[in-house]
């Protein structure tokens, strides 16, 4: 069979185009070396916090606004019970207290339940490399009309792409009563968020140690000590969980989303800390392109 797009790497970015692409009737298949939204996805805490991240450039800073602005009716569109709220959030400053009415938090899990229906996903299948061929591309055996590389901090070990590579972040959970931290909260690299379930998460860190997922004890203990510092509710508090994940990184800080000149080939990766926030404007972005290209062929 051939398809119209096949899409490497079903984390939250490459569900999202799959889904547009599906919607304007196209076939698609995608592969994912794991499970779907196995990775950064399922890692994520999930913060929409555009005024609280740093970005490349000013087209970038505007998408992420853009971005933020139309989440309520991504989440609307997939018709599924979604933990994500329009809570705001408070970043300390030395000698100031800053409130950012619109941001807010979403659970990524919730978001990768809610794309994966309905669409085919080979899972726990690597993609060694993409061949190009006359009608397309060839992908393990499939053939495709365009493929679209999602996998994250993975995805430059396609050969040929432009490179990615791997930040460790580290996640602490409480379990706390609900509804007790209503606000996101920062400072420095420090920020809180709480699940409707009252499941309390402290991020991060970064760290530059390839594709290594052990935890790191003395950063967790670190990371502890200034999520209690933020919040005094959680200061001494036992940790309930504690997990990593890697972030995507590209060494130019420039998310690496367009098409791979003369070529039947998209780049969607890159977002670093980001990603959950720009999913669905990625995919608009990527998926309006790849509609246009096929439709003048």
């Amino acid at each position: 069979m051939l398809f119209d797009t096949v899409v490497v790497g079903a984390g939250l970015i490459g569900l999202a185009i799959a889904r547009r692409l599906q919607k304007a009737g196209h076939s698609v298949m995608l592969f994912d070396q794991g499970r779907a939204g196995g990775e950064a996805s399922w890692a994520g805490a999930g913060m929409l916090a555009p005024h609280g991240e740093s970005f490349p450039d000013a087209y970038w800073t505007r998408l992420a606004h853009h971005a933020l602005a139309e989440y309520p009716g991504f989440v609307d569109s997939l018709n599924a019970t979604i933990d994500f709220r329009i809570s705001g959030a408070i970043e300390y400053r030395p000698g100031e207290q800053l409130e950012f009415p619109d941001e807010a938090q979403v659970n990524p899990r919730d978001l990768v339940a809610a794309l994966r229906p309905g669409l085919s996903v080979a899972e726990n299948t690597r993609v060694e490399s993409i061949k190009t061929v006359p009608n397309g591309v060839s992908i393990n055996g499939i053939q495709a009309r365009t493929a679209v590389v999602a996998g994250g901090a993975w995805s430059s070990l396609l050969p040929g792409l432009p490179a990615s590579f791997p930040v460790r972040g580290h996640m602490l959970a409480f379990e706390m009563p609900s509804g007790s931290l209503p606000q996101i909260l920062r400072r420095g690299h420090t920020y809180l968020l709480q699940r409707a379930s009252g499941l309390t998460l402290a991020g991060s860190t970064e760290q530059h140690v390839g594709f290594d997922r052990s935890l790191d004890n003395e950063a967790l203990a670190e990371l502890a000590v200034r999520a209690g510092e933020l919040w005094p509710e959680l200061a001494g508090r036992q940790l309930d969980d504690a997990w990593c994940g890697f972030r995507p990184a590209t060494p130019s800080g420039v998310p690496e989303v367009h098409q791979l000149p003369g070529s039947p080939l998209w780049c969607a990766y890159g977002h670093f800390r980001n990603g959950i926030l720009l999913a669905d404007v990625t995919a608009e972005l990527v998926a309006n392109d790849i509609v246009a290209a096929l439709a003048s062929d």
